[in-house]
């Protein structure tokens, strides 16, 4: 260790620290070693009260002038239409990603109950552009029209986005997890966070791409646009969901894209709701993402219509965080599907749980019944590749 110690470069207090924080080394580093080590419990009150003070409107048009009313806990799964539609007791299963959580499972994502109130929230709206923005959606009945479906995609985009400017401020946190531990210690726990911000900053200029396609599309209210594949389920699903990601490969299991490719990457939003007695699950993008998103729903088309409702399911867990599922549906479940969707959940979240082209093939495992009634591909067959 001494040896080591004395090839390391010699840093001056007022030099920039070594970790590339962007402070200097007596602000930073410097005798970290013997600061007392930051309790779990410590950090996670700082990550909690990071989501619990992110409070803004992300609108298209927002701004001190258009906006109106408080910040408002916007449910990107309708709370009475959705998720009350599912939940037993008030409640549903979702993703229990609480830091505390994850210290006690070694890191490894696992589900608990959540109360409808809560589950599927964000504060990224004022009042007016929540109520006006989504009434289609959230005031009419669901018949997955195309400004339906766009307004279930725009949500989904502008909670991706806030989410990973929240987890952006995170990295501040992050790099002070090292405080008391050995150098060497400290020098993985910031290459680590190094490479985790160079991921979530690369995130952030994909999603804002797209965020800001989407904007356009709003203002103009053309959807045009916009491109979808509507699946009707005749019961309700058990499991909803929102969010959008950037597909790395099909359900056949051929890649498309890397996430390490230079952004912006071709992103596809995906929702899952109850409709008129049934199910809806709508996948959406613009067509600058054409050149993925087509052939990537073509895959999923093309599995046939009897093993749909399973594919879903496997999309959803594999890539998307905000999903939420009826309780006795899952404590109903084998150990062993429960394990596979566990996961499924896990995938891709570190270097020891990669995704691999095999992540959405058909796994021979039956997780749901959901009969289709109908598929909708509105997109252009002549950009086919």
């Amino acid at each position: 260790m001494g040896s080591q110690e004395a090839r390391r470069p010699r840093i001056g207090r007022n030099d920039p620290c070594w970790c590339h924080s962007g402070r200097k080394y007596k602000f930073c580093h410097l005798d970290r070693d013997k600061a007392p080590r930051r309790k779990p419990w410590e950090t996670a009150a700082g990550i909690r009260k990071l989501f619990s003070d992110a409070k803004y409107c992300i609108h298209a048009d927002a701004s001190p002038a258009a906006c109106s009313g408080q910040i408002v806990r916007a449910h990107t799964l309708p709370r009475r239409a959705a998720l009350a539609a599912i939940a037993e007791g008030g409640h549903v299963y979702g993703h229990d990603a609480d830091l505390m959580s994850l210290f006690k499972t070694h890191g490894v994502v696992k589900f608990k109950r959540i109360g409808i109130n809560e589950a599927s929230t964000f504060t990224g709206f004022c009042a007016v552009h929540d109520d006006r923005t989504f009434a289609p959606l959230e005031k009419q009945p669901l018949t997955a029209s195309p400004e339906q479906c766009f307004l279930m995609s725009y949500r989904a985009i502008c909670r991706e986005l806030f989410q990973k400017r929240i987890h952006n401020s995170n990295v501040g946190i992050m790099r002070g997890m090292d405080q008391g531990a050995p150098r060497q210690i400290q020098e993985a726990m910031q290459w680590f966070t190094n490479l985790h911000e160079i991921g979530i900053l690369m995130g952030l200029a994909e999603i804002q791409h797209h965020k800001d396609l989407y904007d356009e599309m709003l203002r103009r209210n053309n959807f045009d646009p916009y491109r979808r594949l509507i699946i009707r389920f005749s019961c309700v699903p058990d499991v909803l969901s929102t969010g959008a990601f950037a597909p790395e490969h099909d359900f056949s299991g051929n890649r498309f894209q890397n996430l390490l490719d230079d952004p912006p990457l071709k992103n596809i939003a995906v929702t899952v709701l109850p409709a008129d007695g049934g199910g809806v699950a709508v996948l959406g993008w613009q067509e600058g993402s054409d050149a993925v998103c087509i052939p990537f729903v073509e895959s999923l088309i093309s599995i046939g219509e009897e093993s749909l409702g399973n594919a879903v399911l496997r999309l959803v867990f594999e890539h998307i965080e905000n999903t939420f599922f009826r309780p006795s549906w899952w404590e109903e479940l084998p150990e062993a599907t429960q394990q596979a969707l566990i996961r499924r959940t896990n995938s891709g979240a570190s270097p020891a749980t990669p995704r691999g082209p095999s992540c959405l093939r058909d796994d021979k495992l039956n997780y749901v019944d959901w009969p289709v009634t109908s598929v909708e591909a509105q997109f252009p067959r002549r950009a086919r590749l």
